[in-house]
């Protein structure tokens, strides 16, 4: 069973998968971009989540 996660004006599951195909064997990802690749998905929870708070992390319990 998919578990809902729920605010306050919105129910909603999300599921993310990233596949990257290429034609020839050889390295098309530079530690650079992998590296980026990483930072971006945490950045955009850190976001989320003092934008839901107001920009007061201390609402969360946080120090």
């Amino acid at each position: 069973m998919t578990k809902l996660r729920r605010g306050s004006h919105v129910v909603f599951s999300i599921h993310l998968h990233i596949v990257f195909v290429t034609k020839y064997r050889r390295q098309v990802l530079t530690p650079n971009m992998i590296q980026d690749m990483k930072q971006a998905p945490l950045q955009i929870v850190k976001d989320y989540i003092q934008h839901q708070s107001g920009g007061r992390l201390d609402k969360l319990g946080a120090s």
